[in-house]
């Protein structure tokens, strides 16, 4: 029974001392006290756009219940004011901001210029130059542009001579552009990895042509002067000396030679004739015999003796437009022995003989071979010859 009288008295006294102190703070509450002083307790002379700063202030005493304070500034569109007591820099300028306390007409005030602040970085405008570049071509920084970057958020345009630019000269693998700006003694770089891909050949040509163009039959191309490109998806051309090229003998009327390139190809163009031009079958013979490989034939010609073709070798005879041979009673052309490789080509053969209507005399023709080439002959494909031979071809020819 005495514990339990000890602890209500304990109880009985906690509640009487709640009541006691909150008597006196209710007393306290409807008491006002005076503010005798207001102090800034953070002042600053500079801000950056978009900069918020707390103003702060004390006062005196602490526990001062009657007072009224404002803050304001000379200049909202530089520096505006908030309920809470936040300035925030709008714009570039100077504003004065000033509080004032009605109760003891206290006024303090201090001004604060608003700027863009220091530059932190710099940074470049990555539409401004190439987005790749292929392996050796030359790198172009023409067009960069550059920034600084302030505190405030601003962006400005860096002109070209206020920094410095390190480059190679040519793409290669793992290539930087280096940009350094210096701003109040520090120094800001950015460096940018280059996207190189490597080069390929997209086609070869010719870039200058050879010396000698004008060729006879049977000679071969001569190089000399010609130079041969590659050109690359990059755009730029590489001239190429390990070339090759057609070296066969050049025929009549061939208008290009081959040029190769690993698996690439291109041509330059020629002019191809005979090594002479005749008008009569007299000349042809003459020229036969003296053992010309190339004869160009022109005109109309009706013959009373038969053009003889006796052992020759490597021989082309070419007609003009419209070239023509009749045999007056005769057949127009005979072989006689072995005719090795003989070219007949644009030439029109009629025949005039009562006895047979043959085009061509292969009586005595012994072999080799033989080609027409677009030749038209009066007589049939059958009766073209009076004697069946082998290695007689006709290519593109016509017959009657």
């Amino acid at each position: 029974m005495k514990k339990i009288a000890k602890k209500s008295t304990f109880s009985l006294f906690f509640i009487l001392l709640l009541l006691f102190f909150s008597s006196l703070l209710l007393f306290s509450c409807g008491k006002t006290i005076p503010i005798e002083k207001v102090e800034l307790t953070n002042t600053f002379t500079q801000m950056y756009v978009n900069e918020s700063r707390y103003i702060g202030y004390n006062i005196y005493p602490a526990n001062a219940n009657n007072y009224f304070i404002t803050i304001s500034s000379s200049d909202k569109s530089v520096i505006s004011i908030d309920r809470e007591g936040y300035a925030t820099a709008r714009k570039n300028g100077t504003a004065t901001i000033t509080l004032s306390e009605s109760v003891t007409g206290t006024t303090l005030s201090f001004d604060v210029e608003v700027g863009d602040g220091d530059v932190y970085g710099i940074s470049y405008n990555i539409t401004s130059f190439k987005a790749y570049y292929y392996e050796g071509e030359n790198i172009d920084i023409s067009n960069l542009i550059v920034y600084r970057n302030f505190i405030s958020g601003k962006q400005e345009t860096l002109p070209k001579e206020n920094y410095t630019v390190d480059y190679p000269p040519v793409a290669e693998m793992n290539a930087k552009i280096k940009i350094t700006y210096t701003f109040n003694e520090t120094e800001f770089v950015i460096e940018i990895d280059l996207l190189i891909l490597e080069d390929k050949i997209e086609s070869i040509s010719v870039s200058s042509p050879p010396n000698k163009t004008s060729y006879n039959y049977g000679e071969v191309f001569d190089k000399q002067g010609l130079k041969v490109v590659t050109n690359m998806k990059s755009g730029r051309a590489l001239e190429v000396e390990d070339f090759t090229f057609d070296d066969n003998p050049i025929d009549v009327g061939q208008t290009e030679i081959k040029i190769y390139y690993k698996d690439y190809e291109t041509s330059v163009n020629i002019t191809a004739k005979a090594e002479v031009e005749v008008s009569t079958i007299n000349e042809l013979q003459d020229a036969i015999m003296r053992g010309v490989k190339s004869i160009n034939l022109n005109g109309l010609h009706s013959l009373a003796n038969p053009i003889i073709l006796d052992n020759v070798h490597d021989l082309i005879i070419v007609g003009n437009t419209n070239c023509q041979i009749t045999g007056n009673k005769i057949i127009p052309i005979r072989f006689v022995g072995n005719c090795e490789n003989v070219r007949i080509i644009n030439i029109k053969f009629n025949t005039q003989n009562g006895e047979s209507n043959c085009c061509i005399d292969t009586e005595n023709f012994e072999g080799g071979n033989v080609t027409f080439e677009n030749c038209d002959f009066s007589s049939s494909i059958q009766d073209v010859t009076n004697k069946a031979v082998e290695n007689l071809t006709f290519t593109n020819c016509k017959f009657a």
